[in-house]
């Protein structure tokens, strides 16, 4: 069940970079940000009420800390799709917010079985082949800098959030999304960007933010059944970042991407099977 709630959070982060992406490339990365995290708190509350969950100010303090991360992560991570395309960004982010989570996992003391890791290195080296196929050169080096800088926040956000108890629920996505809430509006006032888009791109914004909202709530719920394959399923999402930056916003794919998909998708099967 771990590495269906992990999908569950990949689809919803691909979901929510389909409408989040066009605010950015009207209204600039910390207002499409700002806006998600508005939304994805209150939809974190709402789940509350949908989800067995005990508030303690421990498990609290830990999603606060995610929050920074994740916060740090998403606008590194726009400005990054500002900049290049998600064909260079994604991988990048995916590739390191799925090993540093599975490898403190396994520090932690999970119980993670050969054919399991023998996956998540296999999924690994195909998110690593994505990163290297992109057909498209245009803001290389300015994309995987971002990429970097997105992937080592959220890596150590996703990371905290394996010390939140089970009993906790979704409690910690509320407290996550409040600090990125903060941390991000802060962010834009001193910047002096916008804090709500324009009219036209609102709901796109807020429909973003939902989605961003339950892919915290999914996230936490995998990690209490099953850590290891929940953070190893939730990278899945640049297979869906590819597909939406292919269609909707005309990046490039290289035949390279496809195999590397390919090997993600196999990768995950055998986390799954393991």
């Amino acid at each position: 069940m771990g590495a269906f709630w992990g999908s569950m959070a990949a689809l919803s982060i691909g979901m929510s970079e389909l409408f989040g992406r066009r605010v950015v490339n009207t209204a600039g990365a910390l207002t499409a940000g700002f806006v998600m995290q508005v939304v994805g708190t209150l939809t974190a509350l709402v789940s509350v009420v949908f989800f067995a969950s005990e508030f303690a100010m421990n498990d609290m303090a830990w999603g606060a800390l995610s929050g920074f991360g994740m916060a740090s992560g998403l606008g590194c991570y726009f400005s990054g799709l500002k900049h290049s395309s998600a064909t260079v960004v994604s991988p990048m982010v995916a590739t390191l917010a799925a090993v540093i989570p599975f490898v403190y996992t396994i520090v932690r003391g999970a119980d993670v079985s050969l054919i399991a890791v023998v996956g998540a290195t296999v999924a690994f080296g195909g998110l690593a082949i994505i990163a290297a196929g992109t057909g498209d050169a245009v803001g290389l080096r300015s994309g995987l800098a971002w990429g970097l800088a997105s992937g080592l926040s959220y890596g150590t956000g996703l990371s905290v959030l394996v010390e939140v108890s089970d009993a906790a629920g979704v409690w910690p996505a509320v407290s996550q999304r409040i600090v990125g809430t903060i941390v991000l509006g802060t962010a834009a006032v001193l910047t002096k960007s916008v804090l709500w888009p324009p009219a036209g791109h609102r709901v796109n914004g807020m429909t973003a933010g939902v989605f961003a909202g339950l892919s915290s709530v999914f996230a936490l719920i995998g990690l209490a059944i099953d850590a290891p394959p929940t953070v190893v399923t939730q990278s899945m999402f640049p297979v869906v970042s590819v597909i939406v930056g292919f269609l909707y916003f005309g990046d490039s794919v290289a035949r390279r991407q496809i195999v590397g998909i390919v090997l993600v998708l196999a990768g995950i099967g055998a986390v799954v099977a393991g």
